[in-house]
């Protein structure tokens, strides 16, 4: 990772550049993150950088995972695990994207995944040559302990009030929406 290279959502030059290596291998970082309770949030914002297909993996062996496209409106390529559902993506300023996943089993920690143009479907632990010119560009990263609460939103975008279809005030409130694999909204 090498900080500060590019202009986040926000206007600022505090977003990183995540370049693949040229081994054969899971092009993956990781962030270790406990849930007391066993739920937790997790969101990043992702800008393609020779790379348009990346994935969210809880850590433990057959965690929850999804991946995401990230060109035109972006979508939910797949996802499995309590997660199901619960994952979702947003278009951003500056050409980001923003992913979420929401984690409802034991939380040890998240993995981020590059994932090459030869994904279509299935978990993101894929093996690949990489290539250390690809890669994306990463701002934002939270995570957050949600047990008991009785959204699947992070703090930053708790919402009350939001009317009816089609969300009265969104865009105004402060509110993410993201369309699901499923396409509900949430």
């Amino acid at each position: 990772v090498t900080a500060d290279t590019t202009i986040a959502p926000n206007g600022t030059l505090t977003a990183d550049s995540l370049f693949e290596t040229s081994a054969n291998t899971t092009h993956i970082i990781t962030q270790n993150f406990t849930a007391a309770g066993g739920k937790a949030i997790h969101e990043i914002r992702v800008k393609p950088n020779g790379r348009t297909k990346v994935g969210l993996r809880e850590s433990a062996s057959g965690g929850d995972w999804a991946t995401f496209l990230l060109t035109g409106a972006g979508s939910v390529i797949g996802e499995s695990g309590s997660s199901q559902s619960l994952a979702g993506i947003g278009v951003e300023e500056n050409g980001f994207y923003v992913i979420t996943m929401t984690i409802t089993t034991s939380v040890n920690g998240l993995r981020f995944h590059i994932l090459d143009d030869a994904y279509v479907s299935g978990t993101p632990d894929v093996a690949y040559v990489g290539d250390a010119a690809k890669g994306v560009i990463l701002w934002g990263a939270q995570g957050e302990d949600s047990t008991g609460k009785a959204n699947a939103a992070l703090s930053e975008y708790v919402s009350v009030d939001v009317g009816s279809a089609p969300f009265h005030g969104a865009g105004v409130d402060g509110v993410k929406y993201f369309t699901t694999l499923n396409g509900n909204t949430v």
